[in-house]
Order: C-alpha cells, then sequence, then structure tokens
C-alpha cells in the first residue's frame, strides 16, 4: 500500500464524515508519524547516551488491538563479505521491531 493510497482510505473512512479534507487528513497522519519517530529516535539517544540497557517500558510505544512498537538494540557482529568472504564487521545498531496485539494475530490467520 502506498502512502496515498493510505491517506485516500484514512479519509473515506473518518475524513469524509467528520468534514475534514484530503489535505487536513495527510497533515495529521503526517505529523503523527514524524511525532513517533522524533520519539524512538530521542529513546535511541538516550539509550546511547546511557551507555546500558534502559528500562524495557520507556522502549515501546502500544497501540491497543494493534500491536507494540518496540526500539531493540542489535549486537554488533561480525559476517562474511558476500564476494570476497573476508571478514565484515556490522557495528550495533537500533531498530524499531512491530509485534502485533493477539486480535491482529487471529484476524490473519482466521479463514
Amino acid at each position: 500500500m502506498t502512502k496515498a493510497a493510505f491517506l485516500r482510505r484514512v479519509y473515506h473512512k473518518a475524513g469524509a464524515i467528520n468534514g475534514l479534507t484530503q489535505k487536513q487528513i495527510a497533515e495529521v497522519v503526517d505529523a503523527a508519524f514524524v511525532i513517533l519517530a522524533d520519539e524512538f529516535i530521542g529513546r535511541a539517544r538516550r539509550a546511547r547516551k546511557l551507555r546500558q540497557k534502559p528500562n524495557a517500558a520507556s522502549l515501546r510505544f502500544w497501540w491497543p488491538e494493534f500491536g507494540t512498537f518496540l526500539l531493540v538494540r542489535r549486537s554488533g557482529r561480525h559476517v562474511p563479505h558476500p564476494r570476497t568472504g573476508r571478514p565484515l564487521a556490522i557495528p550495533p545498531r537500533f531498530t524499531i521491531v512491530l509485534r502485533p496485539a493477539e486480535v491482529v494475530k487471529q484476524l490473519l490467520n482466521h479463514d
């Protein structure tokens, strides 16, 4: 699904009913994603400064009946280079993962 398709669906589901324009819907959705990204970026920066594993509850964002977004620190590792086979160091990094809610899992696997 593209961003434009997503925004159209949100508009038809809620915007048209509540008198919002497609542009207003786009601004609200963009703002929500910017806030989430800023929050996780800030949490990752704080975790790097602490140089320790922070409280797990501070690294998550929970949306009821959808799932939990988690900030996860992947440890560094060594892997073989695909062409040469020489060891290649991959540094530690932060990433965001989604753990779907049980309701979503059931709906995905319902026949």
